[in-house]
């Protein structure tokens, strides 16, 4: 459904150009719902807006293609990238309360989206009203809601309330941009299992973005980790969080707390990510691995399939992640904050 090949994206900033997405490629089946994990200014929103034409002016597509059903959304022009977005392809930001117009009622917006999609809005506006009004309560929302203004609803509801807007036209693809931030760890789990069920119902597409792993958990059924720009490792979820192949990936696993390590000191990887502005020759992640070689600080890795089907890590030393992950679950490996 949703095909990026060799995606390159760059900001133009004091005179230089940060590359902020390096050759990124992902694929999105039919229903299938792909989770995109990493650190902060890793490049995950930026990858976002790119699908959905909404780079900043200072940004420039510099290569690669994203195909969506067939059709290059970059070669579409504005009024052609109008049509599609929202009917089919939607998308729910993380800032709800600052994307919504202040001044009209939430139903009101819904409807103003559907309108522009639907030539017979206006004659069925009730049925649309009633679709949304029944969305609206499987997300636990009063009918009050949709008559509320925006301001007038508290966080989680006014997430809630967008996410019931997005899938209001039944898009084949719904596209979340951390959609729980700010919201309490609750109302976290709530929204997040509102989109797994509404995509389940209506057989939609989900790329859900976050660097919160455990959030991404409840809903999604693939993963794939970014770091500095690029895709070092993507799969099933299961089989990636289990057995992950790429030292990134083993760090941040290992920096989730968990239960079997009540009291114990937290772990983290070490040092930060590179700067855009800092070109290395080698693997980005070169700096930060403890499992680091010669070859790793010359040439980067690509991205290729390893011994499992529907997996792919970019790492010099793929052929030996069983011994590496043995070693990253030792307590010692990873540095633990005193």
């Amino acid at each position: 459904m949703l095909e990026i090949r060799d995606l390159t994206v760059s900001f133009s900033l004091a005179g230089a150009r940060l590359k902020a997405v390096d050759e990124v490629s992902l694929t999105i089946g039919p229903g299938q719902r792909l989770g995109l994990a990493g650190e902060s200014g890793c490049g995950k929103s930026t990858l976002a807006s790119s699908i959905l034409g909404l780079l900043e002016e200072n940004a420039r597509v510099e290569g690669g293609r994203i195909l969506f059903q067939g059709r290059d959304l970059l070669a579409l022009s504005p009024k052609e990238r109008r049509e599609l977005l929202w009917e089919e392809i939607a998308f729910v930001p993380q800032a709800s309360l600052s994307s919504l117009n202040p001044v009209y009622r939430v139903a009101e917006q819904a409807l103003e989206a559907v309108r522009l999609h639907r030539l017979d809005a206006r004659k069925r506006k009730s049925e649309y009203l009633e679709r949304l009004g029944t969305l609206s309560a499987a997300a636990g929302l009063e009918g009050r809601c949709l008559r509320s203004f925006p301001h007038q609803l508290s966080g989680g509801m006014l997430q809630r309330a967008v996410i019931a807007m997005a899938f209001v036209l039944e898009p084949r693809l719904i596209v979340g941009d951390e959609p729980t931030t700010a919201l309490d760890v609750i109302t976290q789990g709530r929204v997040m299992r509102l989109f797994r069920s509404m995509a389940e119902g209506m057989g939609s597409g989900l790329l859900m973005i976050s660097h919160d792993l455990a959030s991404l958990a409840l809903v999604c059924d693939s993963l794939a980790i970014m770091y500095a720009g690029r895709i070092v490792e993507s799969g099933p979820w299961a089989r990636v969080t289990q057995e992950p192949w790429h030292p990134y990936t083993m760090g941040l696993l290992n920096s989730v707390p968990g239960l079997d390590r009540a009291g114990a000191a937290p772990r983290y990887i070490p040092g930060v990510p590179p700067r855009p502005t800092e070109p290395l020759a080698g693997c980005k992640f070169a700096p930060r691995c403890p499992f680091v070689l010669d070859p790793c600080r010359g040439e980067v890795p690509g991205l290729r399939p390893g011994p499992e089907p529907g997996r792919r890590a970019a790492c010099h030393r793929l052929d030996e992640a069983g011994q590496m992950r043995r070693r990253a679950a030792e307590q010692e490996t990873w540095r633990k904050k005193s």
